[in-house]
């Protein structure tokens, strides 16, 4: 549970509780009512222990303590009854001896629960500093001795104001001459008074201070915040350029190279026909038996360079080979970083890759394998490339949907088609975004529901994603079947699903993941605050299909602005999640999401 935030320590959470459980019943029961927390019973005939139960699990979901429930457990709290009728000056001043004589959770809990924001900004403060330890008996007996003391003043001034002879008992006089603390108080001495005006501006003056601080972190906070916004931007502007800086070594290098290989060609150009001369005169006046030799080499350079000139050299040949690599990787660089490609970079890739192999085939290389032309997938892919709204990505996605039980693509294809499919996504939302509402925003989004997901969580909103474990882990067994036991997703490979699935969570605070298998026995267990492992239970096939399907129903009757979506392969399954209002994603799409598959 975070306020503000700050997380909550759940020692705070726990006092809250034991506030809610002295709470009377019928309260209880209208706090329930109240906060729509009553789902499957009528009014008022909730039993207590479970309306207290669903209290206690609200308590650490909520971000924010709504006012009938934060004025209830004050009521219940014995620290909101000490600190309620004090001042909020004494409060802040006296925290850290309250703290010691009430313990550090029910205080905190207790100024939490005032709504008075300078206690409030007092609590969190307090838990920023604390360790999570409490004082101890003898601890918190001396603070309880000196908060006494202190509350002293406090009693002596309540006294004054009792009518003389007491209310309610006749013997007043007398036994206020018995106690001497209830004696009237000597008025103070001219100085002393001056000391107590002194003592209270210092007292405004280390408020405001207070509230400066306080006001000077809040901006130190935005600023830090600022900072760790634009800190991604500063990361990738120098990403570009130490790659341009490693381009333009590069391109330095090959100059050199191509300017000393030029030289050499001048030099040769221009010497070789005066040493060639001079070498074969000397060589004939050393040695006559070789000049056949001399003219046998002459015929055979002048028969290779001619079938070089027809052929090309081996330089040439891999310098070409390499200048088109690097202008595929600059085209495919290209399609990843623009928002609307050119629909003829596809074929012309495929050209260059055509060359490529005959290239490779003249070197006697490996030759690299090109995608088949005409292929479903390069065809898709074409589709997607020209597509320019989010209308029309969401007819593709339910073409592609709608091809799968054809077999027209496998499994590799479709796992690129959706990554293509989602990368095309964020860049038409990006290119559309500001001139969109939020009604539209919310259509053509609905039949693409990664990146809606997605868009909804970077919003900070909450949204549920409800999986079909064992039907992710035979749709992707190429990640899952290392795991599997005897051919079949076991234990293991639960295990493995859930530990990917906790990654997500971790990055996804705001995501909660419902992930359910069937089993023989109803069971629940939580693997972290947003991940929950369900089984079934029940006898049949597809037992976990008809509790996800009556889960989904009950989140659209209890939260049906909440966005949540399904993850399955089932098309049975899917139209029946579309019908009550989910949305559906394939586990392809999970796969791209969990960071097991690159986009195309």
């Amino acid at each position: 549970m975070k306020i503000d935030d700050h997380p909550i320590p759940k020692s705070v959470v726990q006092a809250w509780c034991e506030a809610l459980a002295r709470l009377p019943d019928a309260q209880v029961r209208g706090l329930v009512t109240e906060q729509k927390l009553d789902a499957g019973f009528r009014p008022n005939k909730m039993p207590p222990d479970l309306a207290r139960t669903r209290l206690r699990s609200a308590l650490e979901s909520y971000a924010e303590l709504p006012d009938k429930v934060r004025l209830a457990l004050r009521q219940a709290s014995q620290a909101s009854a000490l600190m309620v009728p004090l001042s909020d000056e004494w409060v802040v001043e006296q925290s850290a001896l309250l703290a010691r004589s009430l313990g550090f959770a029910e205080t905190v809990a207790a100024l939490l629960l005032d709504g008075r924001s300078s206690l409030r900004q007092q609590a969190l403060e307090m838990l920023t500093s604390w360790d999570g330890t409490e004082p101890d008996e003898d601890a918190q007996r001396k603070a309880k001795t000196e908060l006494l003391t202190g509350l002293q003043s406090l009693a002596q001034a309540l006294q004054t104001l009792q009518p003389p002879g007491g209310a309610g008992s006749p013997a007043g006089p007398a036994d206020a001459a018995a106690d001497p603390k209830l004696t009237a108080r000597a008025p103070r001495q001219q100085s002393e008074r001056q000391l107590v005006i002194g003592l209270r501006d210092k007292r405004r003056e280390a408020s405001q201070l207070a509230r400066d601080l306080a006001a000077s972190r809040h901006e130190s906070e935005r600023l830090s915040a600022e900072l760790n916004r634009i800190r991604p931007a500063l990361e990738l502007a120098r990403q570009r350029a130490e790659r341009t800086e490693a381009e333009l070594a590069d391109l330095s290098r090959d100059f050199d190279s191509l300017l000393q290989q030029r030289l050499q060609a001048l030099l040769d150009e221009r010497l070789l026909p005066w040493l060639a001369p001079a070498q074969a005169l000397a060589q004939a006046a050393d040695d006559r038996r070789g000049q056949h030799l001399l003219e046998q080499a002459e015929r055979l350079l002048q028969e290779q360079a001619a079938i070089d000139r027809r052929y090309g050299l081996r330089r040439s040949l891999q310098a070409e080979l390499e200048q088109c690599r690097q202008m595929l990787a600059r085209l495919t660089e290209a399609r990843s970083e623009s928002l609307r490609p050119l629909p003829q970079l596809i074929p012309l890739q495929r050209e260059i890759s055509l060359r490529m192999q005959a290239l490779q085939q003249q070197l006697g290389a490996p030759v690299d394998a090109a995608p088949a032309s005409g292929s479903n997938l390069e065809r898709l892919q074409q589709a997607m490339v020209q597509a320019d709204s989010l209308e029309q990505l969401s007819a593709i996605r339910q073409a592609l949907n709608a091809a799968e039980p054809l077999g027209l693509l496998n499994g590799d294809e479709r796992a690129r088609a959706f990554g293509l499919l989602a990368d095309l996504a964020s860049r038409i939302y990006a290119r559309q975004g500001i001139c969109r509402t939020t009604a539209q925003d919310r259509e053509g989004l609905n039949n693409l529901p990664l990146y809606a997901m997605q868009s909804t969580l970077a919003l900070g909103q909450r949204a549920t994603l409800v999986l079909d474990g064992h039907n992710i882990l035979f749709t992707l067994s190429a990640l899952f079947r290392p795991f599997f036991e005897g051919g079949i997703p076991g234990g293991r490979a639960r295990h493995e699903l859930e530990q990917r699935l906790a990654a997500l969570a971790r990055r996804q605070p705001r995501l909660s993941l419902e992930l359910w298998f069937d089993g023989d026995s109803v069971s629940e267990r939580a693997v972290s605050d947003n991940l929950r492992v369900r089984f079934s239970g029940g006898r049949g096939s597809n037992r976990a299909d008809r509790q996800i399907l009556a889960f989904l129903h009950h989140l659209g009757t209890a939260s049906p602005g909440l966005a949540r979506a399904v993850v399955t392969a089932d098309r049975d399954e899917a139209r029946a999640a579309e019908r009550s209002g989910a949305m559906v994603m394939a586990p392809e799409e999970l796969a791209l999401w969990l960071g097991e598959q690159p986009l195309a």
